[in-house]
């Protein structure tokens, strides 16, 4: 009688545990200020989706079509962006670590990409290390400042692609 009691014990203490994983889960996916769902861009504050630039939609056979079409071919050389060094060690880049991107909105989306300054952005554009199309009103300014320490980059030079999208397709106009 003792064992059988022991036994039911366990398995009560079990479905107790594994019930209760299920709830943590549960609750964790559905609140939006769970530990859980963390956007590294958007540091520990809300969680909020942003949606990722279509600039890269292209994938296998897609790539090397666009490449012999000369559609990628066609843009600006990765010499032609802004280029900087991660992370910012000169005193006259404070704040430390963030990077300042602005200018006038020209359609739905301003797109964001940050390169490694060895890739060229042409040949590997899925070689992103930051993508991100954020959301701005035509004809206003757009600012926005990107802290580089949450985007887990490692030291050396990159470049960043600032570029006009609309609701639909892909990104244009990189500046």
């Amino acid at each position: 009688m003792l064992v059988w009691k022991t036994t039911l014990f366990k398995v009560a203490a079990l479905g107790l545990a594994v019930a209760g994983v299920f709830l943590y889960l549960f609750f964790a996916f559905r609140n939006e200020n769970s530990p859980v769902l963390k956007n590294n861009s958007q540091g520990a504050g809300n969680f909020k989706v942003l949606p990722l630039s279509q600039g890269f939609s292209l994938l296998g056979a897609q790539i090397g079509d666009a490449l012999e079409s000369g559609g990628l071919k066609s843009l600006p050389p990765p010499e032609d962006f802004r280029h900087f060094d991660y992370p910012k060690d000169s005193f006259f880049d404070y704040p430390k670590n963030i990077l300042n991107v602005s200018g006038k909105c020209n359609d739905f989306y301003k797109t964001v990409l940050i390169y490694g300054a060895d890739s060229d952005y042409r040949q590997n554009p899925e070689m992103a290390k930051f993508n991100e199309a954020l959301r701005c009103k035509k004809g206003e300014m757009f600012e926005e400042k990107i802290d580089l320490s949450l985007l887990n980059i490692t030291e050396g030079g990159y470049y960043v692609i600032v570029a006009d999208q609309g609701k639909e397709g892909s990104w244009y106009n990189p500046k």
